[in-house]
């Protein structure tokens, strides 16, 4: 993870809570984020990049939100 220009960027987000493609689906709903967003609209940007239907296994979107934060 790194900032750049006050944005999220170099984002990887890795776990064993889903899947290798849901996972780079996160990272890549991450990246270009604002570094000073608030945790729930991380929460938000990870909500939108996890397809219905997925489960996390032991992880929300807030609990990888805060990670990031």
């Amino acid at each position: 993870l790194a900032v750049a220009d006050g944005r999220l960027a170099d984002v990887r987000v890795g776990g064993d809570f889903a899947p290798p493609p849901v996972l780079a689906a996160i990272s890549a709903g991450l990246t270009g984020a604002p570094a000073d967003a608030p945790e729930s609209a991380f929460a938000a940007r990870v909500r939108a990049a996890v397809p219905f239907g997925t489960e996390l296994v032991g992880a929300t979107p807030h609990t990888i939100a805060a990670a990031v934060r």
